[in-house]
């Protein structure tokens, strides 16, 4: 019996060693994608920066000069007239999602947009202990931290599905599905 547990003992220590030698790799190598994005050092991400930083720019030039906002999914349209000998692909969303409401449905619109999410989190207060509401809310906290660097959660299909899917299940009645 002696030996079995010091069998037992040194396989848990080697699988130790085996985990943190794999761990040790897996930082080593994750770090340098982590801290590139992060960092800003690489070609791509200094130019990636840098154009996030003018379309911030513009979009807050377009909430100075329309404060109703430029209508619903007319952000590039305008973009298209402000800078008209620009390529196609220059005509993007700013890549901030509160930026991109404010800047279509002016005042009114953010106004809007953020009394939503605020009733959402009042609506969970007292469902944000169950299991299935934590997972959906924070899913909606995921995206509402994403939205702060993209803006697909509003432009894209796909991202409009999403978004609207978690609202629509932290706003079924908990009596009637048992969530």
């Amino acid at each position: 019996m002696g030996f079995a547990a010091a069998g037992r003992q040194c396989d848990c220590q080697q699988d130790r060693e085996d985990h943190d030698a794999h761990a040790i790799v897996e930082q080593g190598l994750a770090r340098d994608l982590r801290f590139e994005r992060l960092g800003g050092a690489g070609r791509l991400e200094a130019q990636s920066f840098t154009e996030r930083g003018v379309q911030m720019e513009m979009a807050l030039d377009a909430i100075s000069e329309y404060p109703l906002g430029l209508g619903a999914g007319n952000y590039t349209a305008w973009l298209s007239e402000l800078l008209p000998d620009k390529a196609a692909y220059i005509y993007q969303p700013v890549h901030n999602l509160y930026a991109l409401v404010w800047s279509e449905l002016g005042y009114i619109g953010i106004a809007l947009f953020i009394a939503m999410i605020v009733l959402l989190f009042q609506a969970q207060k007292g469902a944000i202990f169950h299991e299935a509401r934590t997972y959906f809310m924070a899913s909606l906290v995921a995206m509402l931290a994403i939205g702060a660097f993209d803006h697909y959660f509003l432009t894209l299909y796909s991202g409009i599905v999403i978004f609207g899917f978690v609202i629509s299940l932290l706003l079924i009645k908990r009596e009637k599905v048992g969530i």
